[in-house]
């Protein structure tokens, strides 16, 4: 389980806050390039960005 005070558990809401914001402008962005290369690299942009949002949020269910 996960120990932290409620100011740690606040910044650690902002980070995933931030993160799925991030990971949605990369989903945006490979969706308007006609590049197949660029919107590769968007794409495993936001998937890196959706996997880290997402192993922090649920490191704060636990």
């Amino acid at each position: 389980m996960l120990n932290c005070s409620l100011s740690e558990l606040r910044k650690l809401s902002d980070i995933i806050e931030c993160e799925k914001n991030i990971y949605f402008k990369y989903e945006e962005y490979s969706k308007s390039v006609n590049d197949p290369q660029l919107k590769e690299k968007f794409q495993k942009c936001a998937a890196t960005h959706k996997n880290q949002f997402t192993i922090l949020s649920e490191l704060i269910k636990s």
